[in-house]
């Protein structure tokens, strides 16, 4: 074996198990994610005479709905493909390339694990505050002791962290991703160099 075909065989094995690793991770966190919507949304407690805003409760049911719809998509995508990654993996195949289904797969997995770690994170922070706000809101501020904050001031207040933690996670997001495409832009350029030097060679 050459060492260019080395290199490819050991670059679609490495995809494989990147591949692998990421439904895996998918499956574990959409399952929880949307599970604690789902609870959410169950054990939400509304009485009738509390002064709920309409668009407060639309903004909840819309974004629980969409949260869990997120969620089981990138589930479903996960649950149909991580069989085929785990009994692949578990093969001895020198030709990887041409039976691994990465390559034609590959826009599957991204879009799930986009879907799942990216717009399901951020929806999950959501609801959070909405949640904070629906539980907050319809306290009485005339029962509470002169010190004692007031249910907007609570509410506010958790959705100052919440925001803050976003925000945090869209500038980590960009950042791993940022550092991720520099990794494999040099480990290109290496891989252009060595390939450079064999050419050389022979």
């Amino acid at each position: 074996m050459s060492l260019k075909e080395h290199s490819e065989e050991t670059l679609s094995w490495r995809k494989l198990h990147l591949s692998r690793a990421k439904l895996k991770a998918i499956s574990q966190t959409s399952a929880f994610m949307a599970g604690f919507a789902m609870v959410a949304m169950v054990e939400m407690d509304l009485e009738s005479t509390d002064p709920y805003p309409r668009w407060l409760l639309v903004a909840f049911s819309a974004c629980t709905t969409t949260l869990v719809a997120v969620h089981l998509f990138a589930l479903v995508i996960s649950t149909c493909l991580l069989p085929h990654f785990d009994a692949l993996a578990r093969l001895d195949i020198k030709n990887l390339g041409f039976e691994s289904p990465q390559k034609s797969l590959h826009s599957y997995v991204e879009a799930a694990w986009i879907l799942s770690t990216v717009v399901g994170t951020l929806l999950s922070l959501v609801e959070v505050v909405l949640v904070v706000w629906i539980k907050f809101l319809p306290l009485n501020p005339n029962n509470m002791e002169k010190n004692d904050m007031s249910s907007s001031e609570a509410a506010i207040t958790s959705s100052s962290i919440m925001l803050a933690v976003g925000l945090l996670f869209i500038v980590f997001a960009v950042h791993f991703y940022y550092t991720l495409v520099v990794h494999k832009t040099d480990c290109q350029t290496e891989k252009l160099k060595e390939l450079d030097y064999i050419t050389k060679i022979l």
